[in-house]
């Protein structure tokens, strides 16, 4: 088993430690040993990065690669999936450079992200680990049904939706429980899925030790997503007192995306949006 030495001026260790002049022992594909005097294996290659600070990768997990963060997402509805999946495997390159080494794609259209995945695990592009969730589950006309969302009506046609993400090779589920900014023909408050809805693509999720996320906005779709037990509330906003108990309750995690919100101002403020 090969053995690499990294030594670092700055370490971030990841548990708030910081440590100066250290190194990071590697064997095969795990990291063994991390401090200021470690054992180094008289094998060990070494990469000397004395000059710079070094620490863990940072995980993203909400990001789009169908999309280049330009402020006009619905340009991508003009663009053909073949063009998407080309452009998405050298956005997951990029994310690498920045040191992102786990992302989250909270859906995508059509079989794009899944063609991204499979160029990263056969070496074509260098990648992170990469989660996609296929397509977002959303009723007719709902968000999401623009780029390409796989459209379910009723809990018996969710679940049916659910199985076919699965099928295809989702990581978890997206669901769209309300409407959005970025969708002309939603207002982003309004609710969509019911309960009962989220509640069935939830437990078909489950069966298989998926996780469910919701995007929901306004306080309705937000309470509906706890209530039916997802398990991640995607955007969130805005958020009560009420259903910050209730999620505490329900133990319902919260990724709240708070740059989307920044940039989206920033945006209006440019008049790009």
């Amino acid at each position: 088993m090969s053995n690499l030495l990294l030594k670092a001026g700055t370490l971030i260790v990841g548990d708030g430690t910081i440590l100066n002049d250290a190194s990071i022992l590697i064997q095969g594909e795990n990291i063994v040993d991390v401090g200021q005097n470690i054992s180094v294996p008289p094998d060990a290659e070494i990469l000397d990065y004395s000059d710079q600070v070094l620490m863990p990768g940072i995980i993203d997990p909400h990001v789009h690669v169908c999309y280049d963060g330009a402020p006009n997402p619905e340009e991508v509805g003009f663009m053909s999936d073949e063009f998407l999946a080309i452009r998405g495997a050298r956005l997951v390159e990029i994310l690498l450079e920045y040191g992102i080494t786990t992302v989250g794609d909270a859906a995508g259209r059509n079989n794009v992200p899944f063609a991204v995945k499979e160029a990263i695990e056969k070496g074509i592009v260098n990648g992170p680990r990469y989660l996609p969730c296929g397509k977002m589950i959303t009723i007719s006309s709902g968000r999401g049904s623009l780029g390409g969302s796989n459209e379910a009506n009723g809990p018996d046609d969710v679940r049916r939706a659910v199985r076919e993400e699965i099928g295809r090779g989702a990581r978890y589920i997206k669901l769209a429980a309300t409407g959005a900014i970025s969708h002309p023909h939603t207002e982003s408050f309004n609710s969509q899925f019911d309960i009962d809805e989220l509640e069935a693509a939830t437990k078909e999720a489950h069966k298989v030790d998926l996780r469910s996320h919701a995007h929901a906005y306004g306080d309705v779709g937000i309470k509906n997503t706890i209530l039916a037990g997802v398990d991640v509330l995607v955007h969130g906003h805005p958020l009560n007192q009420e259903n910050i108990e209730l999620m505490k309750k329900h133990k319902t995690m919260y990724m709240p995306t708070i740059v989307t919100f920044y940039e989206s101002q920033l945006h209006h403020e440019d008049g790009d949006l």
